[in-house]
């Protein structure tokens, strides 16, 4: 084995010296990871601030203001502009929801179609065609039970079809109980912010 000399000994030490990254340098990227750190805790605090400020928003919405509203006896109520902030006036609407249930979707359904409203019930089709399957993609544009293509079919009733549905039906006629159920609807009143012209 070939001796290394001295000072070919202390060149290498010189050379993996300077292949270090200096202390300097690494406090700086310390740093800027600890800035990044903060960033997303901050971040997450905000987020996890927004859905609590979301959830007071909606619970004074929908059941404090609405019961004031009601206990004052009145239906429609503002306060003037006030600094930055904007005149802000309040009015207690009706408000109406419907989404079906997982776990009864199948009766929803059935009651959907006979009672006259299949056409809200809209039918999602899945179909996978793998490599070299181009003539069959073909086929299937021309017609998906000619092309003998496997897939799966999934109904559904959009949320805000089903509700805008609903609210026009019950306005009509108010509905059984069970439908409401299978439906998954509720009446409600809810506190909707008034929007208001500025003062020229």
């Amino acid at each position: 084995m070939k001796t290394v000399s001295a000072a070919t000994r202390a060149l290498l030490d010189d050379m993996r010296e300077d292949s270090k990254p200096s202390d300097d340098r690494l406090d700086v990227l310390r740093t800027e990871i600890a800035k990044l750190r903060d960033q997303e805790y901050e971040i997450s605090e905000l987020e996890a601030r927004l859905t609590e400020l979301k959830s007071v928003v909606k619970e004074t919405k929908e059941k404090t203001l609405v019961e004031m509203f009601d206990e004052a006896g009145v239906n429609r109520l503002g306060i003037d502009a006030a600094g930055n902030l904007p005149a802000y006036e309040i009015e207690i609407n009706d408000r109406y929801h419907a989404n079906i249930p997982d776990e009864v979707e199948g009766e929803a359904f059935e009651y959907l179609q006979q009672t006259g409203h299949a056409d809200l019930i809209k039918t999602v089709f899945t179909i996978q065609f793998g490599l070299k399957e181009a003539k069959a993609t073909e086929r299937f544009q021309r017609s998906l039970d000619k092309a003998g293509i496997v897939y799966s079919a999934r109904k559904w009733v959009p949320w805000n079809t089903l509700t805008a549905w609903f609210k026009t039906e019950y306005k009509r006629k108010p509905l059984p109980a069970k439908a409401m159920e299978l439906l998954g609807a509720s009446i409600g009143r809810v506190a909707k912010v008034v929007k208001q012209r500025e003062k020229k």
